[in-house]
């Protein structure tokens, strides 16, 4: 499976090149922070801020050796496969700083390395028992962790189901939680209505919050609006301004993934050089929207809060293609359907 990514990365010209031959796409697999330095053409260390246009987010964690001790932060990133060499050691795949392509290598058990997860042809999620997916994806600004992977759930916390409703009329009219695909299409990544955000799974939770159900996995929350800015003043006080600045919000195109987006010519947007976004490792992905009338909509992407004002307009976050802020703003829309992420209690 790991042989198959490869392949796939490769014919697909995510080589550091462009090219459709060997196996140079260590670039486009690692994260574009926490490397350290090299200087040889189409490495991970060389211009890190380019790294990442797969979106597999890999970050330099290092290891753990035979003798227990730790090596290589900033340096490597090891992964092990499922998949034995002989009765003492393993098959994994090594990312260097200095190399331009994913290694593979076998070696003993019992060294530490990194784990990734693939999902089974045969997947059908029925209880909430994913909090492990969120721990091994997320990255942490300041005193917060997000994830950053939107959330893919099919229940509450409590394993009771969150409908899947595709009919626009019937969705128009919900006010329990609900879930869709972006245009019903099970390719295409999961739209929440604020209901499910909020857990209220039937008509009494929604008069009564002592009745409402957790959406979030165990130790993880929906952020807030307030913990959306507190993100928010973290990128821009931290250089992730589009220009360098550390005033006013120019965030977009560090939050924003590397592809997905629609083309734009405005100056530091999403949408412009999408192959330089993402150097927050936010990795937020154009999923699109659906509205409170049951219409799909894409090219943006689009979080909820579980906040409102006046009991009824919710708060909710978004970045477009030709826009360079991350955008705050609130309404009356809580049947729509958007993208959700958790932050770590």
């Amino acid at each position: 499976e790991w042989t198959t990514l490869e392949n796939y990365l490769i014919a697909n010209g995510y080589n550091y090149d462009g090219t459709t031959t060997e196996n140079k796409i260590a670039k486009a697999m690692a994260s574009t922070t926490g490397w350290n330095s090299s200087t040889i053409t189409g490495a991970i260390g060389n211009a890190q801020e380019t790294n990442n246009s797969s979106g597999f987010n890999v970050f330099p964690e290092g290891y753990r050796n035979n003798a227990g001790l730790f090596e290589a932060e900033g340096n490597l990133a090891i992964f092990w496969s499922s998949t034995e060499n002989d009765s003492n050691d393993a098959w994994y795949r090594l990312l260097f700083k200095r190399f331009s392509k994913l290694d593979k290598y076998h070696d003993y058990k019992r060294l530490g390395f990194s784990m990734r997860f693939v999902r089974d042809s045969d997947f059908s999620q029925t209880t909430s028992d994913v909090e492990v997916l969120y721990q091994s994806s997320t990255v942490t600004y300041g005193d917060q962790d997000w994830t950053v992977e939107n959330a893919e759930i099919l229940t509450y916390r409590d394993g009771t189901a969150i409908p899947e409703v595709t009919d626009a009329t019937e969705w128009a009219n919900l006010v329990t939680g609900a879930w869709a695909y972006y245009n019903n299409d099970p390719t295409k990544g999961k739209l929440y209505n604020w209901y499910a955000v909020m857990g209220i799974h039937d008509a009494a939770s929604l008069s009564d919050p002592s009745l409402r159900k957790e959406f979030a996995p165990e130790g993880w929350h929906v952020p807030s609006d307030t913990e959306w800015t507190t993100l928010e003043n973290y990128l821009i006080a931290n250089g992730y301004n589009y220009d360098g600045t550390t005033t006013e919000n120019r965030i977009a195109k560090a939050m924003a993934s590397a592809t997905g987006w629609n083309i734009s010519t405005r100056p530091g947007v999403p949408g412009n050089t999408p192959s330089l976004n993402n150097s927050s490792g936010f990795n937020a992905f154009p999923e699109g929207n659906r509205n409170s009338s049951g219409s799909f909509f894409g090219g943006t992407a689009i979080f909820w809060s579980p906040s409102v004002i006046q009991s009824k307009y919710a708060w909710y976050r978004y970045l477009t293609s030709d826009m360079n802020f991350l955008i705050r703003t609130n309404g009356d829309i809580r049947q729509s359907g958007f993208s959700v992420r958790f932050i770590r209690n």
